[in-house]
């Protein structure tokens, strides 16, 4: 299957699966949560009438109480004011702007005091049946007053209407007692009283029959309104709650139905439809235009890179170049590749010196180990005429010559001692011939060694290609290293700089042992006797050295620091400020190195700068992996040096 095929249909899928999910998630996520917000609507919205009609009972039951507790209502109850309802209830006044339907006093025992049932629309008696024929059974929940703190409101039933209704004890007008009986006014719940309702919560409610209403058992208190657990009934066009209302005696007297619209789904339903259309459109469009635009910004260049990639192949030419001209991803990769391809064919040509001078190593290796071998029967020899020469008999030959020249020694002795010196004296004179033609030989035989050598030592030094090198991870190798040599009194901290820098270009072996160089150093200059444990703070920069990018590496440390008076000749050979047996190489050899990786090591003369601090710069990596003055020659290193 070609690219443009699975591309084809991975843009089909995804925009498949996309519509698909958009769908579930529409059709199972959001249009629910419309739903959802509408039945919450629409109990909030029976809730709000449940509300409204407890609003409306609570209304009266301020004016009761300013009523039932109060002296005059009090006295006649009692007997004791005969002229309280010629003096205060005129049904036209008192009732029309209480808005009562119903006004009574009946004393404790139910017997009535005075009551009477008023149309407000006709200003006229009304018969409400038994609040109205006379008393009231003790055993009538609006007579179940037992203390002064007592009161029932509620819903009954009556000849004309429900009503609204409020009893409380009567009271002296500081709310004292004994009760002298039970002040009840009320209120219909009629037509008008839904109409109110509606107006006031704005809702669509009706009055049903008991039959209408889903009969549901749990009661529920409302401010003083005893109703059951409202219901809600899902049709197609609205959301239809209704509860039951019940009475003093906690029967069901009415079923209130409110009627809230299904708009919310409605309009949710239409903007689904609407996204989903629009979303298909949307698709259908974006899938054609996304095809067109993924064939002519990357299918088709990949497929002529493609062919040319599989062109290379087959031709082993290395030579031929693609040369894109384009200034995007595919662009830079179409370049890597042709610069890709150029540097196989200079890693080839490398590869080839390099394998002629690894075998001339090789043959080097050889021709080292032969001079060994034939140094050792040289050592043997040496060895053998310092042998012979120690054991010539130098110390008895002085012994005659001292007694030859004594007067004293008899004639016969010097005869002796005379014929011992001339015997002796030819042995020293062949031994010295001998040993001076061994010398000779030795002689000859080391320079011819030295030469070898020498020629030996250029062949081996061949030129090492650089590669991309993470400075940073070497520094933390070297850190690791000084911790496990032991020295343990130097902090070093790497500034994040030096990873933000990126690579540098460089021999890798070459570079840790530069790195090794001045990290010892620093670490040495942390263990002089005044001197407290310290760090050594490394951080890089990128700058242009003689108009080529390289990167500036930061070495400072709080150490002893170097005297002013050896900064001219801290990268001399041979020169060191530690007192210790050593070469003085290393910052000579450090130095050398990185001026041949194309770099440099400077130290940075700062007198207000308590320690030491060296510049390390090195050429940034380019992306074939070599610095630009070096990716065809790679680079000749000096004998590996020792700390300085």
């Amino acid at each position: 299957m070609s690219l443009n095929q699975k591309v084809a249909m991975i843009v089909v899928l995804v925009f498949a699966l996309s519509g698909a999910a958009s769908l579930v998630v529409q059709q199972r996520m959001i249009m629910p949560s419309f739903v959802s917000l509408e039945r919450d609507t629409a109990e909030k919205d029976i809730q709000r009438v449940l509300e409204g009609i407890g609003r409306e009972l609570n209304q009266i039951g301020p004016s009761v109480s300013d009523w039932a507790s109060w002296t005059d209502t009090y006295q006649y109850a009692n007997g004791e004011y005969p002229e309280y309802v010629a003096d205060n209830l005129d049904l036209d006044s008192t009732m029309s702007a209480l808005e009562i339907n119903f006004m009574g006093l009946f004393k404790m025992d139910g017997s009535v005091l005075w009551n009477r049932g008023w149309n407000l629309d006709t200003n006229s008696l009304l018969d409400l049946g038994a609040l109205t024929e006379g008393s009231l059974s003790p055993e009538h929940p609006l007579m179940q007053i037992a203390s002064i703190e007592s009161d029932v409101s509620g819903i009954i039933n009556t000849a004309v209407a429900p009503l609204l209704v409020v009893a409380k004890p009567i009271l002296t007008s500081d709310g004292k007692g004994p009760p002298a009986g039970v002040f009840i006014m009320g209120r219909f719940f009629n037509d008008a009283a839904i109409t109110r309702l509606s107006e006031q919560t704005r809702l669509d409610v009706t009055l049903g029959t008991l039959s209408q209403a889903v009969k549901d058992s749990t009661a529920i208190n409302t401010t003083g309104l005893v109703h059951n657990m409202p219901l809600l009934e899902e049709r197609a066009d609205e959301w239809l709650g209704s509860a039951q209302l019940r009475d003093l005696y906690g029967k069901p007297i009415l079923a209130v139905q409110v009627s809230t619209p299904r708009h919310i789904s409605s309009q949710g339903r239409s903007a689904v439809n609407m996204a989903l259309l629009s979303l298909l459109v949307t698709g259908v469009f974006t899938m054609i235009v996304l095809w067109l635009a993924l064939q002519r910004v990357l299918l088709k260049p990949l497929k002529v890179l493609a062919d040319h990639a599989q062109q290379v192949g087959a031709s082993d030419d290395l030579h031929t170049q693609l040369k894109l001209n384009r200034h995007d991803e595919i662009g830079a990769l179409a370049d890597n590749f042709d610069q890709m391809v150029e540097n196989l064919a200079l890693a080839r040509r490398k590869i080839v010196d390099q394998s002629y001078r690894s075998g001339v190593a090789e043959m080097a290796s050889g021709v080292l180990h032969n001079i060994g071998n034939a140094i050792t029967p040289l050592m043997v020899k040496l060895e053998n005429l310092a042998g012979e020469i120690r054991k010539s008999p130098k110390a008895e030959i002085r012994q005659a010559v001292t007694e030859l020249e004594n007067t004293t020694t008899p004639q016969d002795r010097r005869v002796d001692l005379s014929r011992f010196v001339e015997l002796a004296g030819v042995e020293l004179a062949e031994l010295c011939e001998r040993g001076l033609n061994d010398v000779n030989r030795a002689v000859s035989q080391v320079g011819n060694i030295r030469d070898i050598l020498s020629d030996q030592e250029r062949v081996s030094r061949s030129a090492r290609v650089l590669e991309p090198v993470d400075v940073g991870s070497l520094i933390s190798d070297a850190a690791s290293t000084l911790i496990e040599s032991g020295h343990d009194t130097l902090q070093v901290i790497i500034d994040a700089s030096v990873s933000d820098c990126g690579y540098c270009s460089g021999a890798r072996a070459a570079l840790q042992q530069v790195i090794n160089n001045i990290l010892i150093n620093a670490a040495e200059a942390m263990e002089a006797p005044d001197q407290q444990d310290g760090n050594l703070r490394i951080s890089a920069m990128a700058k242009e050295c003689d108009g080529k990018r390289c990167i500036s590496y930061r070495f400072d440390d709080d150490g002893v620091g170097i005297e002013a008076a050896h900064w001219n000749d801290i990268f001399q050979r041979g020169f060191s400020t530690k007192n210790r047996d050593g070469s003085g190489y290393g910052l000579h050899w450090s130095a050398n190195t990185l001026q041949a990786l194309g770099g440099s090591l400077h130290l940075l003369q700062d007198d207000d700068h308590c320690g030491a601090s060296f510049e390390m710069t090195l050429p940034v990596a380019t992306p074939a992996g070599n610095s630009a003055n070096d990716a065809e020659t790679g680079a000749v290193f000096p004998a590996t040096g020792t700390g300085n």
